[in-house]
């Protein structure tokens, strides 16, 4: 289980500063997309977008020998703070629309239970000072299999903290959101400052 939380770690260093070098280097395209080749067999990722587009982190998902699901998020640009952090029912991230990402549906909650009990519900990850923060949790609620299923799942980062009161009020508008997929950015090629 170390060696997989080891690696989910660090391909998500590897693709937070990926994904920070494209967004610098003008370089991101939904079209750059290679197999996660270098992560555990059984893992999935995410790469978070803002309200705007905006790349602001990314998420991964990786089940460990005992079957326990690992998740690990790294986020730049968002709002210093506590920020709630969810599983949702549906991988599909649009902006638009009177509320910002509400194409994710509900938390994921495969039981019907109350807030704070959800299978999606992942806490809280704390963006620094700087609008950097990072957050890795463990849970066996969750299985890839059931989160990449026909219409998937995304994993969505909240405004506000989220207390995971039985209400759910907590945790605010959608800030951002990435679709769990088993394809991930590639590197990129930083392109030559012209002349």
């Amino acid at each position: 289980m170390i060696h997989v939380i080891h690696s989910v770690r660090l391909l998500g260093v590897a693709l937070l500063a990926a994904t920070v070098a494209m967004v610098g280097a003008g370089r991101l395209h939904a079209q750059d997309a290679t197999p996660l080749a270098e992560a555990p067999s059984t893992a999935a990722g995410a790469v978070l977008h803002d309200t705007t587009g905006r790349v602001v982190g990314v998420a991964l998902i990786a089940t460990g020998a005992t079957g326990t699901v690992t998740v690990y998020v790294a986020a730049h640009g968002l709002e210093p703070g506590e920020h709630g952090l969810h599983v949702h029912e549906t991988g599909v991230c649009d902006p638009t629309g009177e509320k910002a990402f509400t194409s994710a549906g509900g938390h994921y909650n495969p039981t019907s239970a109350e807030h704070g009990q959800h299978a999606g519900d992942l806490g809280n990850i704390t963006i620094d000072a700087d609008g950097f923060g990072s957050v890795e949790t463990a849970t066996d609620a969750i299985t890839l299999s059931e989160l990449l299923d026909g219409d998937g799942a995304a994993i969505v980062v909240h405004a506000n903290a989220d207390a995971n009161d039985a209400e759910g009020k907590s945790y605010g508008a959608r800030s951002a959101c990435g679709v769990l997929t088993t394809t991930a950015p590639q590197t990129p090629e930083l392109a030559t400052p012209t002349s």
